[in-house]
């Protein structure tokens, strides 16, 4: 099964955490692993930094999930290596643990995601169409 995405860190439990109320520290390092994950030259430092996304995700409010992570997400759905393009995989996890949509993010996924996704479909690579085809009934779900 491809959702939840589970990840061990050490000396971190992944039992469920309750949406914080203030994103705090979370926030500012969400703020630097964004600013710099367009500058990273192999695709490997691109797939860790979308694994900080996750980790990081948990932490962070509602709000912020939609606001600042998913434009990057979505800017990496374009990039030249097939296993950044699988980012759809990170995108559907994060929206999937918004448990509140604010009314300015309330057409998030029909007027922004699902535009930005669908040329997926058309993807060269089999794993990206793969992973598009394993996450399309999530990202319904979460729309």
């Amino acid at each position: 099964d491809v959702f939840p995405v589970s990840m061990h860190i050490p000396s971190h439990s992944s039992n469920g955490h309750p949406t914080p109320a203030e994103d705090g520290p979370a926030l500012i390092l969400l703020s630097l692993v964004l600013a710099n994950i367009r500058n990273c030259l192999l695709p490997s430092s691109r797939l860790r930094a979308l694994d900080i996304l996750i980790a990081l995700s948990t932490r962070l409010t509602d709000e912020a999930k939609p606001d600042r992570a998913v434009p990057y997400i979505i800017e990496l759905l374009r990039d030249e290596a097939a296993v950044v393009r699988a980012a759809v995989r990170t995108l559907v996890q994060i929206l999937t643990q918004v448990n509140v949509i604010t009314p300015s993010n309330a057409s998030i996924v029909p007027e922004y995601i699902i535009p930005n996704v669908r040329y997926l479909v058309q993807d060269p690579e089999v794993s990206v169409r793969a992973m598009y085809a394993q996450c399309i009934a999530p990202l319904a779900q979460t729309a």
